[in-house]
């Protein structure tokens, strides 16, 4: 009995490294070369920055192109859901309220401009880790409408949606004063006949930069962590999956009043 089981487990075992590897050769894996000719393309279409400096993008290019100047990737990655989408009280946390206050004052924010919410994340971990010590993983979901005097709104992107990663210590508070997020992923949307329905935007970190990236740096779940990945897919699969989180916020939300 003991030999059968034996048998039964290592065959089990084989067959699910065999079923691994064939899905591993199935995934397309671009190239640092695409990701360029990707990332230069989707600037010249939405004017997004100038393509021949496409490289030079940070996170904080994201908001500003929305028409959210005053609000830095910073102050996105750091205030809570609750204050970001309460306009009342956003412009005393952010970083650069002078700036926020002169580009809002005279046209404020509006109750549903700005969506977020944030939430356990086990996809992201590194299951490779011994479980005494595995980082866990935490996500934080923004949407942006495009404001009506933004470039975006001209091209027309009507939406941006920020999906930030966080890794903590088992025993640690999530979403600390420290927290970081190890890879930002980006998608604009839109409706107009004449664009993709979606455009993809990965960047690193903030405390590097948070310079453009051309691979999305996250095991989920993999066997093996691979660095040349094609980043629209990397970084679509995972923040169009989350953003069904922000439709139904949107759908609970009663006007004028921000959720907690």
């Amino acid at each position: 009995m003991k030999t059968l089981f034996r048998i039964t487990a290592l065959t089990l075992a084989l067959t699910r490294t065999h079923a691994i590897a064939a899905a591993t050769q199935g995934v397309p894996h671009g190239t640092k070369a695409k990701a360029l000719a990707y990332y230069t393309n989707l600037a010249a279409i939405l004017e997004f920055r100038d393509p021949a400096t496409i490289t030079n993008s940070t996170l904080d290019d994201v908001p500003a192109y929305l028409g959210y100047g005053g609000i830095a990737a910073s102050d996105l990655q750091a205030i809570s859901p609750r204050i970001l989408m309460d306009p009342a009280a956003l412009g005393s946390a952010v970083t650069n309220s002078s700036l926020f206050h002169s580009n809002f004052d005279g046209n404020p924010l509006q109750a549903g401009d700005v969506l977020s919410s944030r939430f356990f994340a086990p996809k992201i971990i590194d299951i490779n880790d011994p479980p005494a010590t595995r980082a866990l993983g935490w996500r934080k979901l923004i949407r942006l409408k495009a404001k009506p005097s933004s470039p975006a709104n001209k091209h027309p992107i009507e939406t941006a949606i920020i999906l930030f990663n966080f890794l903590t210590g088992p025993r640690a508070k999530p979403f600390g004063s420290d927290a970081e997020s190890g890879n930002t992923q980006v998608i604009l949307t839109s409706t107009a006949s004449d664009k993709d329905s979606i455009y993809w935007l990965d960047y690193g970190k903030l405390s590097q930069g948070g310079h453009l990236s051309f691979q999305l740096d996250q095991t989920f779940d993999a066997r093996k962590l691979r660095t040349e990945q094609n980043p629209w897919r990397s970084v679509g699969r995972s923040t169009l999956l989350c953003a069904g989180r922000l439709r139904r916020l949107s759908r609970r939300r009663k006007p004028g009043k921000s959720p907690g």
